[in-house]
């Protein structure tokens, strides 16, 4: 069972087959790191990411936000924050609000 949470309040639920999160961000297959002022900025994205098509999510790029299900999460301090919305909308669109290095 997944359970996500946003904010201490229960946001989805679902029962998943054998579901393993491995050492990228869920499906999205980017990492992230803080950067010298403590916001959350692109570290890399791996080849197989939906990202990779993208031009403008690249190293260095800036987390500020990320959007799901008609609701925006501000993340641009917080990487558990911005790892946790990103592994728990699995299989969900997000959009992900950037800011250029």
């Amino acid at each position: 069972i997944s359970l996500f949470f946003v904010d201490g309040e229960l946001v989805q639920s679902a029962k998943l087959p054998r579901y393993r999160i491995g050492s990228d961000e869920g499906g999205v297959r980017i990492f992230l790191n803080l950067d010298h002022d403590k916001r959350v900025v692109v570290e890399k994205v791996l080849e197989n990411s939906p990202c990779a098509k993208c031009p403008f999510i690249r190293p260095g790029c800036k987390i500020i936000a990320i959007e799901t299900h008609g609701k925006r999460f501000d993340v641009y301090d917080s990487q558990a924050r911005a790892i946790g919305l990103l592994r728990g909308r699995i299989k969900t669109d997000v959009t992900i609000h950037l800011s250029g290095p």
